[in-house]
């Protein structure tokens, strides 16, 4: 920091700017959530790995079968990318 003459926090907003520019967010939604269900409501949010999170909107997918999904993710990736193994 001290060679570019910058605070913490200017090479921190400078990592994350330069990341986002590099790998964009993207959200993956199933078809019915993009017609009517997007806005508004209760959702859970399943981080199955360091680079992806799932939303899954309440009552259109039970917890149980979520927490499934997350476990069978996680038997697929190097240990070190499980974010949970819960719900």
């Amino acid at each position: 920091m001290a060679t570019w003459d910058l605070t913490e926090e200017e090479v921190w907003e400078n990592a994350m700017s330069s990341t986002y520019m590099m790998l964009l967010p993207r959200m993956y939604l199933n078809p019915m959530d993009t017609y009517k269900e997007l806005f508004g409501g209760e959702y859970y949010v399943a981080f199955t790995s360091i680079h992806e999170g799932r939303l899954h909107k309440k009552g259109t997918i039970s917890p149980r079968q979520i927490l499934e999904r997350v476990k069978e993710m996680n038997r697929m990736l190097d240990p070190s990318e499980v974010l949970t193994r819960k719900v």
